[in-house]
């Protein structure tokens, strides 16, 4: 859903984008993606507004929220271990991250959303026009 996006952007943030969803865990927030990337966090911004995204903080949301799907389609694992393997502090959080870029709940996502939508709400979400 991004390819268009990537192909706009610089190689070192293509790297740091490709890096994030490949390990959303070890990316707690758009700075992180920012230093990945070898830039600062408005130099990022800038980079990210060229292929259309214009919030860095839900590309990392929803970089997470794939792995916590993926890891949600283990009907033996918890919530609250879901949200520990995909990096959240708490079940809670992940359930309002889900909540706010999705508008269904963890417990929704898991019995109700298929990887088609979920990828499709996410992409929405951040291609998603700046309100001015």
């Amino acid at each position: 859903e991004l390819a268009g996006s990537l192909a706009c952007f610089p190689v070192p943030v293509v790297r740091a984008v490709e890096g994030l969803f490949r390990s959303p865990d070890r990316f707690r927030n758009a700075q992180d993606l920012a230093t990945e990337a070898g830039m600062s966090l408005r130099t990022l911004y800038r980079n990210l507004e060229m292929g259309g995204v214009f919030s860095a903080r839900t590309l990392v949301v929803s970089a997470k929220l794939l792995r916590a799907f993926g890891l949600l389609q283990d009907p033996g694992r918890s919530i609250k271990d879901v949200a520990a393997h995909a990096g959240y502090h708490s079940p809670w959080r992940l359930s309002q991250q889900f909540r706010a870029l999705t508008g269904q709940t963890t417990n929704q996502v898991r019995r109700e959303m298929t990887s088609e939508n979920l990828v499709r709400l996410l992409a929405e979400q951040v291609l998603r026009v700046r309100e001015e």
